[in-house]
C-alpha cells in the first residue's frame, strides 16, 4: 500500500536492489614495515573487541602531522584485522592532504558501486538519500571501512555505517573533536624515538647502518624521527648504493641544505610536497603564524612570544597557535607553550624567508625576550644599575610579572629560550639585544647557580657592548664579565678584567660605576687571599656609593668591609661593619644584600666563640635564600652551619647541613667547592 497525502507528477516504484555478496577488497598494500606503533595497534585491537561485544560500531581514530605515518599505520592494522571482517573492506583517500578535501558524494556512490547498489538518479544528487542508501547497504555485513586523510568530521560523518558489525579507522592531519563527541577511540602518531628510528632504518638499509655509525647518527638528528623523512632518505641511499652514506649525511647535515636533500626527484614525492599540503590549507593569517613560529628563534612559542612578533594581542595569537595545533603543525608540551616538529620548523623558516618576514619575525622575538627579561630582572634585583640601549617601546601586551616570585618562575620557564635568542643576537650583531639579554640573565644565572652559563652570556656581552662602542654599556658588561669569572675561581683572568673595567669606569667619570667595579676588586682580591687589598677597594666603593647616593651598594661595600676585617682577627671593627650593613640593607629593602651579612655575622660570632649566635645567624640566611631561591649562596651558607653545628656538638644536625651543601655544589659543578666541604667536616661527621 503506498499512502500519500499530495503527490505532484508521476510516482516511480523500483525494485529493490540487489547487493553483490562478493567480499570487497579496495584496501591498498600494506606497507612493509611498521616500527614503533605496537602500543597504538593493541589499544585499537582492544577498542574494536569492546564495540563488537557491546553491539557499536568501532570507531578509530588516528590523527597526527604530515609524514608521521598515519596511513600506513591504518592500512597496517586494517590488513591484520582482515579475518575479522570477512565481507570485505572499502578505502577511501578523503583528500584531506590537500588544500580542500574530496566532494562526499563521489565517495559514497563508489562504495554503492562496489557493494553492487545502484541508486535511482532522483538519489544521486543528494548525499543524504546516498548516505542512507549506504547504510542499508552495508548493514548486517562485517566490513571495515578506511577514510583515508580526512578533512574534518563533517566529511566523515555520512560515511559513518549504522551496522555495528563494522569498524571505521579514519585518518586525518587535523583534530577531529566532533569524532571524540560521537566516542571515538582516538590516538594521535607523534614522531619515532631513537630507538625506533634506528630500527625503521636498518629495516630499510641493512647492514649498513652499522658499516657507518657517525652517518647514521646524522640521519637520526635530522629526521628527528619522521617516518616519511627517514624513508626517503633510505630511499635516497637506495639510489646510488655504490655512494658512502656520508655523502648524504654532509647534505643533510647543513641545515641549509636540508629539505633538499628530503627531496625524492618525483614530483609530489619529497618532504616539502607533503608539508605543503597542511600548510595550503591554512587561511592567511595562520599561514602567516605558521610562517612566524618557524622563523622565531625559540623552540618553544608562548601567545606572548608570538603576540610581539606578529603586533598582535596574546589572546588572537592563542588563536592561531590553536589553529595550528588542531591542524597537528604544532603541539603542547606543558600548557602555553607550543612547539613544532623540527623539520616543521625547518619548512616554515623556509617559507618565511622567501616572503620576506624571517629578518622581521626572528628580530621581534628576540625584542621580546630581551624587554621582558630587562622587566624580569629589575624584579629579581631592583638596584641593578640602568642601562638604555634599547629604545622604549610599547608592547601590545606584556607578559605579566607582578612580583619576584613570578619573574624567578619566568625565567625558569623560558631559560633555554632566552639563551637562544641572545646567541642569535650575537650571532647576527644585533648588539644591542645581546647586551642587554646578558645582563637581564646575570641575576638568575647567579641565583640558581648556572655559573659556566652565566661566563659565555657575559662573555658574549661584553663583546657586544665592544662592538657597540658604549662607553658605559662596556663598563657594565666587562665589570659583569669579571664577576663571572670570579664566580667560576678563574681569579686571575677576573682580576686583569675588573683593573681593565676600573680605567674604564674612571674615563666613565661616573662614581656608581667605579663604585660598583670597586666593590667587585674587593671580592677577587680578597678569594685571592690579599685581605689588605680587598679592603681597600672596598673602603673606596664605600665612600662612593655614599657620594652617589646609593645605599644598597654601601651596604655590600660594608659587608666585604667586614669579611676583610674578621679575616684578618680585627672582631670589633668586624662586627662594627656589618651590623651598619645589615642596617642598610634593611633600609634598601635588599634581601640578597641581608643574606650575605647574615653569613658574614655568623662567620663573625664563630670567631667570637659565641656559636649559638653563629646558628641562628646562618639560620636566617638560609631563610632569606629559600625566599629568594638564591642557591648559590644557600650551598655556602649550608657549609658553614654545618661547621658551626659541628663545633657546637651536634653531629646529626652537622651532617645533615654539610651533605646538602655537597649535594647542591655537585649540582651546580662547584666539584672544588663539594671536596672541600667534605674534606673540612670534624671527624666523627661523614657526609657520604
Amino acid at each position: 500500500m503506498v499512502q500519500a497525502g499530495y503527490v505532484a507528477g508521476d510516482i516511480n516504484f523500483h525494485r529493490g536492489a540487489e547487493r553483490s555478496l562478493e567480499p570487497v577488497r579496495q584496501l591498498p598494500a600494506s606497507p612493509r614495515w611498521l616500527v614503533g606503533r605496537e602500543t597504538a595497534l593493541r589499544e585499537f585491537d582492544a577498542a574494536a573487541r569492546r564495540a563488537a561485544e557491546n553491539g557499536e560500531v568501532a570507531l578509530l581514530v588516528v590523527e597526527g602531522g604530515p609524514g608521521t605515518g598515519k596511513t600506513a599505520f591504518a592500512l597496517n592494522w586494517a590488513h591484520r584485522n582482515a579475518d575479522a571482517f570477512p565481507d570485505g573492506q572499502l578505502f577511501a583517500d578523503l583528500g584531506g592532504g590537500g588544500p580542500l578535501g574530496a566532494p562526499v558524494l563521489p565517495v559514497l556512490l563508489g562504495f554503492l558501486a562496489a557493494l553492487g547498489v545502484v541508486p535511482s538518479a532522483a538519489a544521486k544528487g543528494d548525499v543524504a538519500s546516498v548516505a542512507a542508501l549506504y547504510r542499508g547497504a552495508i548493514a548486517g555485513r562485517r566490513m571495515v571501512v578506511v577514510l583515508d586523510n580526512a578533512t574534518g568530521t563533517a566529511q566523515v560523518e555520512p560515511l559513518l555505517p549504522g551496522a555495528a558489525t563494522c569498524a571505521v579507522l579514519v585518518t586525518s592531519r587535523s583534530r577531529l573533536s566532533g569524532l571524540r563527541m560521537l566516542g571515538a577511540v582516538v590516538h594521535r602518531l607523534a614522531p619515532l624515538g631513537r630507538s625506533d628510528s634506528l630500527t625503521l632504518l636498518a629495516r630499510y638499509l641493512g647492514d649498513a647502518v652499522e658499516a657507518d655509525p657517525a652517518s647514521v647518527e646524522v640521519f637520526l638528528d635530522c629526521c628527528a624521527g619522521l617516518p616519511l623523512a627517514l624513508a626517503i632518505v633510505a630511499a635516497r641511499a637506495a639510489e646510488n648504493p655504490e655512494f658512502d652514506l656520508s655523502v648524504l649525511a654532509d647534505e643533510l647535515g647543513d641545515v641549509r641544505r636540508r629539505l633538499d636533500a628530503l627531496e625524492t626527484g618525483e614530483s609530489g614525492g619529497g618532504l616539502r610536497a607533503v608539508l605543503s599540503w597542511s600548510y595550503e590549507a591554512l587561511d592567511a593569517q595562520t599561514a602567516r603564524a605558521f610562517r612566524a613560529v618557524g622563523a622565531v628563534p625559540a623552540e618553544e612559542v608562548t601567545a606572548h612570544a608570538l603576540g610581539w612578533t606578529l603586533r598582535a594581542s596574546p589572546g588572537d595569537a592563542t588563536k592561531l597557535l590553536r589553529a595550528l595545533e588542531v591542524r597537528n603543525l604544532l603541539w603542547q608540551r606543558t600548557p602555553g607553550r607550543y612547539t613544532a616538529h623540527a623539520l616543521l620548523k625547518l619548512f616554515g623558516c623556509e617559507l618565511s624567508a622567501w616572503a620576506g618576514e624571517a629578518e622581521e619575525a626572528a628580530r621581534g622575538c628576540v625584542d621580546h625576550y630581551a624587554r621582558t627579561a630587562h622587566r624580569a630582572d629589575l624584579l629579581l634585583y631592583p638596584h641593578r644599575a640602568s642601562t638604555d640601549v634599547l629604545t622604549p617601546v610599547d608592547e601590545p601586551e606584556p607578559v605579566p610579572l607582578p612580583d619576584e616570585e613570578a619573574a624567578l618562575r619566568w625565567f625558569a620557564e623560558e631559560h633555554s629560550q632566552l639563551l637562544t635568542a641572545y646567541e642569535t643576537a650575537l650571532e647576527r650583531h644585533w648588539d644591542e639585544h645581546a647586551f642587554q639579554l646578558s645582563r637581564a640573565l646575570d641575576t638568575y644565572h647567579h641565583r640558581r647557580s648556572r655559573l659556566r652559563e652565566n661566563l659565555a652570556t657575559a662573555s658574549g656581552g661584553a663583546l657586544a657592548a665592544d662592538r657597540l662602542g658604549h662607553l658605559k654599556g662596556r663598563v657594565l658588561a666587562h665589570r659583569q664579565l669579571g664577576r663571572a669569572l670570579t664566580r667560576v675561581e678563574l681569579l686571575g683572568e677576573a682580576l686583569v678584567e675588573l683593573e681593565a673595567t676600573a680605567v674604564l669606569a674612571d674615563r666613565l667619570g661616573d662614581p656608581l660605576e667605579a663604585a660598583h667595579t670597586h666593590h667587585d676588586l674587593a671580592r677577587v682580591r680578597a678569594r685571592l687571599d690579599d685581605q689588605a687589598g680587598a679592603l681597600r677597594d672596598a673602603g673606596r666603593a664605600r665612600v662612593l656609593y655614599a657620594m652617589a647616593g646609593h645605599l644598597a651598594g654601601e651596604g655590600h661595600a660594608l659587608n666585604a668591609m667586614a669579611r676583610c676585617h674578621a679575616e684578618l682577627g680585627e672582631l670589633v671593627e668586624a662586627r662594627r661593619c656589618c651590623e651598619a650593613a645589615l642596617r642598610a640593607h634593611r633600609r634598601a629593602d635588599n634581601k640578597s644584600g641581608r643574606l650575605v651579612a647574615l653569613d658574614n655575622l655568623g662567620f663573625i660570632e664563630q670567631r667570637t666563640g659565641r656559636g649559638d649566635a653563629a646558628v641562628r645567624a646562618y639560620q636566617d640566611a638560609l631563610e632569606l635564600c629559600a625566599e629568594g631561591e638564591h642557591h648559590f649562596y644557600e650551598a655556602a651558607i649550608l657549609e658553614h652551619l654545618g661547621l658551626a653545628l659541628a663545633e657546637r656538638g651536634d653531629a646529626e644536625g652537622a651532617r645533615a647541613a654539610l651533605r646538602r651543601a655537597v649535594l647542591l655544589y655537585e649540582e651546580q659543578h662547584r666539584l672544588a667547592d663539594a671536596d672541600r666541604a667534605r674534606s673540612t667536616a670534624p671527624p666523627g661527621t661523614p657526609v657520604d
